[in-house]
This record gives structure tokens, C-alpha cells and sequence, in this order.
């Protein structure tokens, strides 16, 4: 009698299937990765171990981005169980494959992710411009597989440059339109004044002649007046006690 067992465990699955008379056991359709662990076959006293490990495979984003000063955490996902520990490690233009917590000191620390994988946590903190490179998550099995990322490390003044570039644009092309809105005015204001000077001048010219005009016409009509009673006065009948013509011309008073 055959006694089967996955982890110490009895093996309780809708995709396994016996063949060979319970020989031999086989997993239908894919592999999943809970396939993967230390498999038991016992016939009597006699029993055997298989460790059915799964081929690992990490992934990293392709590119990692951080602004100066700031933390930077890179996690390396695997597949493939039982997990194995993950190392990692740093390369630039100088530098090739150097650990990472010995590069980096205190400043670099490795964690469990939260995928349950050893050291598959890496933090940063306080990132330099000098820690720009790539990083590689390694582990050590068989295949020997690994993944790696390319950080790039951004000023931290980067968004604030263009700003101040735009606010020069702004100050140079406000000084322009006030420099020239200030030369075409003054020529205007020069032509302004010139015919102001002209238009008062004239006016007043116009007043002294009216004003002369006026004083001809006012004693024009006075002596007119004066000559309409003189006439009046010698055609006037004769009445007794009456004024000469003569006393009556020299009572008028101007």
C-alpha cells in the first residue's frame, strides 16, 4: 500500500492523478507554484524523498526613479518556491557587482518582503546623486538567476527650474512691451501739448478780437442814441417854458 504525502502532509488534489498502478503521480495542466515542496512515498517500512523545487524567477521594474534626498524602496518579486534568499548588488560607469549594504553602509538596509522572501527588501534612505546606477536582486540556485533595475536619482531642484525660467520669460517680455509702450506715447504726448499751445493761443487771439469787435459795435449804438434824442429835441414843437434846443443838447451827459 502506498502512503503519499506533500510537506508531511497527505496529498489532496483535484489535479493530481495515479498512474502506473499509484506508481507514479502527475499534476495536470501547469505547474502552479503550491505544486513546488518535499514530496514522500512509503510502501512499508521502506519510504522515499523527492524535494520538487520550482525554477525562481525575479523581476524588478525596468527603470526606478527618486528625487535627491529623498528614500527609495526596490522590491524583488519571485516565483518559484520554497523561496530563496535574495543579495543584493550595485553597478555604475565605476563600479561592477559590489554588495550594497557594504557599499552603502548604514544608509542601506534589507528587509522580508511582503511576499514572505528573504532580504527581498531593499531601502535607501537619503539617496545621493552618487547612488545612481543599476541595482540587481541575485539569487543562488542552480540557474542562478537574477533581475535588475537602473535608478535614476533626480535633482531636487528639478521642477523648480523651469518655473524660474518661465517667471525670466515673463520679466523680459513685460519690459519689452513697457519700453516700447513708453517710446510711441512720448511722441504723442509731444504733438499733444503743441496743439494744445495753439488751439489757446488762437482762442485767446479770437477773444481779443471779439472782445474789440464788441467795444465798436457798443459805442457805434451809443452815439446813434445820442444823435436819435438830438434830432427829437429840434423837431420838438416850441412850448412855453421849454428848454432852448442848444440847453437841451448841452444838458445830455455822457
Amino acid at each position: 500500500m502506498f502512503q503519499r504525502t506533500k510537506n508531511n502532509t497527505n496529498i489532496i488534489n483535484d489535479r493530481v492523478k495515479y498512474l502506473k498502478e499509484g506508481t507514479v503521480l502527475k499534476y495536470e495542466g501547469k505547474s502552479q507554484e503550491d505544486d513546488y515542496g518535499e514530496y514522500m512515498c512509503r510502501v512499508g517500512e521502506k519510504n522515499q524523498k523527492f524535494n520538487v523545487q520550482g525554477r525562481t524567477r525575479l523581476k524588478l521594474p525596468a527603470n526606478s526613479n527618486v528625487v535627491e534626498g529623498q528614500n527609495l524602496r526596490l522590491t524583488c518579486k519571485l516565483t518559484g518556491k520554497p523561496y530563496s534568499t535574495v543579495h543584493w548588488f550595485f553597478s555604475n560607469e565605476t563600479l561592477k557587482d559590489v554588495d550594497v549594504t557594504e557599499l552603502m553602509g548604514h544608509r542601506a538596509a534589507v528587509n522580508v518582503s511582503d511576499q514572505g522572501v528573504e532580504n527581498g527588501e531593499l531601502l535607501l534612505q537619503e539617496v545621493l546623486r552618487s547612488d545612481a546606477g543599476n541595482y540587481t536582486c541575485h539569487v543562488y540556485t542552480p540557474f542562478m538567476e537574477n533581475s535588475t533595475t537602473t535608478v535614476r536619482v533626480k535633482d531636487k531642484y528639478a521642477a523648480l527650474w523651469p518655473f524660474l525660467g518661465i517667471c525670466i520669460e515673463v520679466f523680459v517680455l513685460c519690459t519689452i512691451i513697457l519700453v516700447y509702450e513708453k517710446r510711441r506715447t512720448k511722441p504723442e504726448l509731444d504733438d499733444s501739448d503743441t496743439d494744445n499751445h495753439d488751439q489757446a493761443f488762437q482762442h485767446a487771439f479770437e477773444s481779443q478780437i471779439f472782445g474789440v469787435h464788441h467795444h465798436h459795435v457798443f459805442m457805434d449804438i451809443i452815439q446813434e442814441e445820442v444823435v436819435n434824442v438830438a434830432l427829437q429835441i429840434v423837431v420838438r414843437p416850441r412850448v412855453r417854458g421849454a428848454p432852448q434846443p442848444q440847453q437841451a443838447f448841452n444838458n445830455i451827459s455822457f
